[in-house]
């Protein structure tokens, strides 16, 4: 579960240009400041992930009671 919930975070923060070296990256103390954003960011993100699943899930088992 550890190794699913990091993988999702480093996904989400490379997606924002965050920890890119090279001509496309800052630098790794802009990339710092903008930590706490992104951490942020993430729960909310994999919250609503949830969330969705969630919904889909219960409304998957109310049409096979209905059935």
């Amino acid at each position: 579960m550890f190794t699913l919930i990091s993988a999702l975070f480093h996904l989400h923060v490379m997606r924002r240009g965050v920890f890119l070296t090279g001509h496309a990256g800052l630098t790794l103390a802009a990339d710092f400041r903008r930590m706490p954003r992104l951490i942020l960011g993430s729960f909310a993100r994999l919250s609503a992930l949830l969330s969705t699943l969630n919904g889909r899930i219960a409304r998957s088992a109310e049409s096979e009671i209905a059935l």
